[in-house]
């Protein structure tokens, strides 16, 4: 009677275990396929590009400069011709620091002129106080009084300005030779100027 008791629970528990195992799912085999790999040439043709440009990217010393690639093709025999453009670094403007600098001469050149004009003034009445006689039109109804000083300003005024618009000029030979009017009338009240110490002297 045990032997038979015995018989029968291993029945039973030998029926378990074939049911438990049929109910387990099957594991699918389609989602651990690995892909074939495409023989296709533009399939080629990508992955080198992928591995030419991490190459380059990983190691930027060896790689040299970082190219950028533009496009390839697939000869017949399958290997990918890939064009690149070499990236140019960019040139920093300097038009701030040329604006800059030209501001700084044209204060320089407007404290010259009128000062050179005041020299001239200056001269011009000298001159007159010893007998000279002022030829200039424009300023002879001044060559007798201290008017003469603010007349004589007048003309590098008008030269400061000039240099100002030539040197903002979208003409680009005017931008060249902006200082050309303000370094002229420096000149010409200087000249003035010894001349009119010349007469004086005499």
């Amino acid at each position: 009677m045990r032997k038979l008791a015995a018989v029968l629970l291993l029945a039973v528990a030998a029926q378990c275990q074939t049911t438990s195992a049929q109910q387990v799912a099957p594991v699918s085999t389609a989602a651990t396929a690995v892909p074939a790999v495409s023989s296709d040439p533009a399939f080629s043709s990508s992955k080198a590009l992928n591995t030419t440009l991490v190459a380059q990217l990983a190691d930027p010393l060896s790689a040299g400069p970082i190219s950028q690639a533009v496009g390839g093709t697939v000869t017949a025999g399958g290997r990918p011709i890939i064009k690149t453009a070499v990236l140019k670094p960019m040139k920093v403007s300097t038009v701030n620091e040329d604006r800059a600098r030209n501001s700084r001469i044209w204060y320089s050149l407007v404290v010259l002129d009128h000062t050179a004009a005041g020299f001239d003034a200056y001269s011009t009445r000298q001159a007159i106080g010893h007998g000279a006689v002022e030829l200039n039109p424009f300023l002879k109804p001044f060559a007798n009084s201290a008017a003469i000083y603010p007349a004589l300003q007048v003309w590098p005024t008008a030269m400061d300005f000039v240099g100002g618009r030539m040197m903002h000029s979208q003409n680009r030979f005017m931008r060249k030779v902006w200082w050309v009017p303000q370094v002229a009338s420096t000149a010409a009240f200087v000249s003035f100027g010894v001349h009119n110490l010349g007469v004086h002297a005499q």
